[in-house]
């Protein structure tokens, strides 16, 4: 089981965030994308304490390119590391962190509506035959969210992120159950099939509007329940 943990993004004292987490958060100079990083750095510690029942269970970033340790991928660390997979993103005012044990790696999107040109977004997102689609689905935005949040998802599980052109990938359609058709050659990671990832829709109630996917390598066993945290459960702490 899958477990996504979901709160509004707040930036409260920082007073129970380490120096290293502070550093991060302070980099940011709008606010909004300050309570963003803080909300999910104590998320992230919130989601997998709750799953080990481990208070004193940490993470640790590293970036897969330059090896820096201040941003890429966020793991559990220590004696957790290589056992529980998490991943961490927002959209809005909307913090989720994906915790699943296990040693396959999970990949979390949300996305609560277009900032750009819808137009722009699809030719980043789809391949002509996934626009073509997506534009005879009923509600083309809403099928375009779909397809964007899935795909997100995969790219994240497979930690290579936005480097890799979501045009590499073909997805099946918005009203379609959720699966990787393919993904270009060129930019896909060695010994990865498009059979060896599972992929799910979340089933957000609130807040309204917002799309969601989880990811999983590996596995074709995938099921999410989704938990909605309040300010007061998120204290970061050591």
């Amino acid at each position: 089981m899958t477990t996504v943990h979901l709160a509004r993004a707040r930036l409260g004292d920082l007073a129970d965030l380490d120096p290293t987490q502070r550093r991060r958060v302070l980099r940011y100079e709008q606010e909004a994308d300050r309570a963003r990083c803080a909300t999910g750095v104590r998320l992230v510690l919130h989601a997998l304490r709750r799953a080990t029942g481990d208070e004193a269970a940490t993470v640790e970033r590293r970036c897969i390119g330059c090896g820096a340790a201040d941003h890429g991928p966020v793991e559990p660390a220590g004696r957790y590391a290589g056992r529980w997979s998490l991943s961490v993103t927002h959209s809005g005012d909307v913090v989720g962190v994906a915790v699943r044990a296990g040693a396959e790696p999970v990949g979390l999107d949300l996305e609560a509506g277009a900032a750009r040109s819808l137009d722009a977004v699809a030719r980043l997102v789809c391949t002509p035959y996934e626009q073509a689609a997506d534009a005879a689905a009923p509600d083309t935005d809403d099928a375009l969210r779909i397809r964007w949040v899935r795909k997100e998802a995969v790219l994240k599980a497979a930690r290579v992120g936005l480097t890799v052109p979501m045009t590499h990938l073909e997805l099946s359609a918005a009203h379609e159950p959720p699966r990787v058709l393919g993904w270009d050659s060129a930019s896909r990671p060695d010994g990865l099939a498009a059979a060896d990832i599972a992929l799910c829709d979340l089933a957000l109630q609130e807040p309204a509007g917002v799309r969601g996917a989880v990811a999983v390598l590996g596995t074709a066993d995938l099921d999410a329940r989704c938990v909605r945290v309040e300010d007061a459960e998120l204290v970061a702490g050591p």
